[in-house]
């Protein structure tokens, strides 16, 4: 969002709109919802949204307006945004020429009113966010119009290309790098210097230079397309690297994109997978590190995801996710769709004790001996760890053997 922020701020002259909105419900139309919708521009905002922020009661609702605004120039769109009558920022200007025309149109049609909803303002030490729930239906916009990309998403998407291209081999060692880089503790020009040494000689450690190099940029202040960069080119070299993939997986959940985290899963290799999904699931769920991902938006994830490993023909990942979703239908009290899930993950090849256990207990109460016996036959080919669980299957197994039918 820093692009747009300068842009806004460059722009901010264009209009007219008082810093502060004084108004009555009889003004406003109620559209509380659950889109997601993002305001640019806080940078520049800041005194007014912690004046919203503090200006109210702990536990008050925050509610934000939308305001289109009276263009300079014909092609414009802008929406400013106010919480508490604080004018805190506009939507993003990718935004607002998706839904700005629709936005002054409803207003339009319901009496020059305009559109409010509940707002939240997270502080964060690198400036405050201010997020709005709305109803976008009455609209007639879809919520994905309101979406935006991540800096940090639209960049990594734009490197991905590179992990389509072939494999390079690499058969060759370069001893005096190799003995360089083992005891690099100096400047990024002489670790870039190494890494054009091994790539020349197409000696496999380049791969994991590349990785140092992005370990020791991630954390450097604006250096977040540099860092991208070293990471694909760990992973160009280094295809199969779980480490390289999560640890690329981990620094873009920073700015969760699902569209970008999907391009990521679709081109990592099946053999990398296994590790890869839990950490994409526990994104999908916001128990990740940066737990950046709105909850609302981890289903979606979860069943791109699904989607996508059905597609690829992606038994292992079918298996996983259709087990995951087995275990959320059941706590959510959904038994019908949880034993369809399970029984999907079985049949993508699952040998998860957790969710044979769960499946064969529903599968005896109804008297399906026969397939609680092939479930747990095919779970106890990969006996769990846990010495409890492990009896317990092999006498559930027993038992469905020695029962006729």
């Amino acid at each position: 969002m820093g692009l747009l922020n300068r842009l806004i701020r460059k722009n901010q002259a264009k209009y007219e709109t008082p810093p502060h909105l004084q108004t009555s419900a009889e003004q406003l139309v109620w559209l509380p919802g659950m889109t997601e919708v993002q305001v640019a521009g806080e940078t520049f905002h800041q005194d007014a949204i912690l004046a919203a922020q503090f200006g109210t009661k702990p536990d008050g609702r925050l509610l934000a307006v939308l305001v289109p605004e009276t263009p300079t120039l014909p092609d414009s769109n802008a929406v400013a945004v106010y919480v508490q009558g604080e004018h805190v920022g506009y939507l993003p200007s990718q935004v607002a020429t998706r839904v700005g025309p629709a936005i002054r149109t409803f207003s339009s049609s319901q009496g020059g009113r305009y559109i409010s909803c509940p707002a939240r303002i997270h502080l964060h030490h690198v400036g405050p966010q201010v997020v709005l729930m709305l109803n976008t239906t009455p609209l007639g916009l879809p919520a994905e119009a309101f979406e935006t990309v991540p800096e940090l998403a639209a960049a990594l998407i734009g490197l991905l290309s590179r992990l389509r291209e072939p494999v390079p081999s690499l058969t060759s060692v370069h001893v005096e790098a190799r003995r360089k880089l083992s005891k690099w503790q100096s400047s990024e020009t002489n670790l870039r210097s190494i890494i054009n040494q091994l790539a020349k000689a197409n000696d496999p450690t380049v791969g994991e230079a590349f990785l140092l190099l992005a370990q020791t940029l991630r954390y450097q202040a604006g250096r977040r397309d540099d860092t991208l960069a070293a990471y694909v080119e760990a992973l160009y070299y280094r295809r199969t690297s779980p480490d390289i993939w999560c640890d690329l997986v981990d620094y873009a959940s920073s700015a969760p994109h699902i569209p970008m985290l999907a391009d990521l899963f679709a081109i990592s290799p099946l053999a990398v997978r296994p590790a890869l999904l839990p950490l994409l699931v526990s994104i999908s769920d916001g128990r990740d590190r940066m737990g950046n991902l709105d909850p609302t938006k981890g289903p979606r994830l979860r069943a791109t995801l699904l989607e996508l490993a059905e597609d690829q023909h992606d038994r292992i990942s079918n298996a996983y996710l259709s087990a995951d979703a087995g275990h959320r239908a059941e706590k959510a009290g959904d038994l019908p769709a949880a034993v369809m899930a399970w029984r999907a993950a079985v049949d993508a090849g699952s040998t998860d004790a957790k969710t044979a256990d769960r499946l064969t207990t529903w599968l005896v109460k109804q008297g399906q001996y026969a397939e609680a016996a092939q479930v747990l036959r095919q779970a106890l080919t990969t006996p769990p760890t846990r010495v409890t669980l492990r009896q317990r299957l092999e006498k559930r197994l027993a038992r469905c053997e020695k029962t006729p039918g």
